[in-house]
């Protein structure tokens, strides 16, 4: 079949959030693309996927439009391996990712130019997260696909439905009474997804939204406890902080839900230790805090300072600061801090007044509430 007919033949979907279109676009896959074909299931996806990008999303990342066209355009079937085609995606993903954030490292950064480079930055790494959903087959390379988008939701993004999806599809499969389908690449079980049900629903709440049927079929899945210090424990903890989040302690700190949603994330990425409690977690808000204000004003920060800084012990400081998702973090720190730091802030000058009302000295901003989920 000519790739001009296979794009003829993809349906059109209107209507709804591209989050949604993207839910529709991956459940029309399943009955469109032929899995014995060894092509299909790499072609059908991307031609989804250019769909998806056609208009302004394109125009963030016109690197991976011209990729997937490029991947269309090829004839041959050699060029088609499976493994070839995502090697190029991740290196592509990786290095479109990196030239998102080299503008921070300019010295005569301007406020607007901080500001058009965050949004540049935050846009185009959900939209390749919508990208990487269509791509993915295996539930759980997609649901890896959604990670930033979970604490993009309580910024108010509307991926409610994408992320509920894929964890749905992911639940499935690894409760099967028949036969449970076991991962290689996700490192969460029943545990994680109960505790994500929990942050969604109260997302739902939050934004006056009902509940999606995905997220409701999630929580029929996954919500019978394991043990009540395994899974109901942590979820009752999870839920007791959203509906009740203590002050923030950091003046330019992210909002409690968005902290439980990056804590979700890193859990899912295999970068975070649900095990070792919140505590360990705002250990690492302040290492990020400490790195990334040290890079702004010129310093080098050592294992020692960092150390120092946030309560970590050395090992896990020197383990941290080598890893990628430590420098994604410090850059969107840096990123919320320049933006917030340079301009009228009236949520920090309320801080503020609270702080000074209780008696607290300006330095013991920088403290952490202790506060464990």
């Amino acid at each position: 079949m000519l790739d001009e007919d296979l794009v003829e033949m993809a349906p059109s979907f209107k209507g709804g959030t591209p989050f949604e279109l993207a839910v529709e676009m991956a459940e029309y896959c399943l009955q469109w693309i032929d899995w014995t074909d060894p092509i299909e299931p790499i072609k059908k996806p991307v031609c989804f996927a250019l769909s998806l990008l056609q208009g302004d999303f394109g125009l963030y990342v016109p690197e991976m439009v011209n990729f997937l066209f490029y991947t269309l355009e090829e004839r041959n079937e050699n060029n088609y391996s499976p493994i070839d085609f995502y090697q190029r995606y991740y290196c592509l993903y990786e290095t479109i990712m990196r030239d998102r954030t080299q503008f921070i490292t300019n010295p005569e950064l301007t406020l607007e130019e901080a500001k058009k480079g965050r949004e540049k930055y935050y846009r185009t790494k959900h939209i390749l997260s919508l990208v990487g959903f269509l791509l993915q087959h295996r539930p759980c390379c997609r649901l890896l696909q959604t990670a930033w988008l979970i604490p993009a939701i309580a910024a108010g993004i509307p991926a409610i439905p994408l992320v509920a999806y894929a964890a749905e599809r992911f639940a499935d499969f690894i409760n099967d009474p028949v036969e449970p389908y076991e991962f290689d690449c996700t490192p969460v079980g029943n545990s994680w997804l109960h505790r994500l049900g929990i942050f969604l629903l109260h997302q739902c709440q939050h934004q006056s939204i009902p509940p999606d049927p995905s997220l409701i079929r999630l929580i029929s899945l996954v919500s019978p406890p394991s043990s009540a210090s395994v899974k109901s424990g942590k979820a009752t903890r999870y839920s007791d902080y959203l509906a009740d989040p203590p002050y923030p302690h950091y003046l330019h700190e992210a909002p409690p839900d968005q902290a439980v949603g990056t804590a979700l994330a890193l859990e899912l990425l295999g970068e975070f230790d649900a095990n070792r409690q919140g505590e360990h977690y705002r250990r690492l808000e302040r290492a990020v805090a400490y790195y990334g204000n040290c890079r702004i004003n010129g310093k080098q920060p050592s294992v020692k300072g960092l150390q120092r800084a946030s309560g970590l012990s050395w090992a896990d400081a020197k383990k941290i600061m080598g890893k990628p998702v430590f420098s994604h973090l410090v850059f969107e720190y840096q990123c919320r801090y320049l933006t917030i730091s340079s301009e009228h802030c009236p949520d920090c000058e309320a801080l503020v007044h609270r702080l000074n009302a209780e008696g607290e000295r300006p330095e013991k901003l920088m403290r952490s509430s202790g506060s464990s989920w």
